[in-house]
């Protein structure tokens, strides 16, 4: 499929991209320091550099919802198959995440605040940040157990309200 705005390459659903200038040639993907493909395509004399997994995104998986950021469903960056590929929101984006490379406590959503000497349960939900503060790591996950499951309760309940 000929990509948007740059006529003269192809992205096939595999994520190969071609160029049609001269006798063409598959361009040579470089993995980026965040992990993630990208080639450089020239139009008009100038180089821009595109993400494989948005170019994929882009020209083969629907958007309905016109969402704007591109999941890697099994959290793997340089994984573009399509199956593993989904339009989603900036919140559920990052809520597809592993725990942070600087994460001391080893769990999701619970670290370790130097400056009130305590273990923090921080969540991002709908653009707000909920947090509490504890004296053990184990209370903290303790706590961040409870809140998930009480949530997606209230979540199951109020979607089973609607019928």
């Amino acid at each position: 499929m000929e990509i948007q705005g740059y006529p003269s390459y192809l992205i096939y659903s595999d994520g190969r991209v071609e160029s049609k200038i001269g006798k063409g040639r598959f361009l040579k993907p470089t993995l980026g320091t965040r992990g993630y493909y990208y080639v450089g395509l020239r139009r008009d004399g100038k180089r821009t550099i595109k993400k494989i997994h948005r170019l994929l995104a882009l020209h083969y998986i629907p958007n309905p919802e016109n969402k704007k950021c591109v999941d890697h469903i099994n959290r793997i960056r340089n994984d573009n198959r399509l199956e593993n590929l989904r339009w989603a929101t900036h919140c559920e984006n990052s809520q597809n995440r592993g725990t942070d490379h600087k994460n001391t406590s080893g769990h999701k959503n619970i670290s370790y605040d130097k400056s009130k000497d305590r273990w923090a349960f921080q969540k991002m939900i709908n653009g707000e940040c909920h947090s509490k503060y504890f004296k053990r790591m184990e209370e903290a996950i303790s706590y961040r157990d409870q809140y998930l499951l009480k949530r997606s309760n209230h979540s199951i309940h109020h979607s089973l309200a609607h019928y």
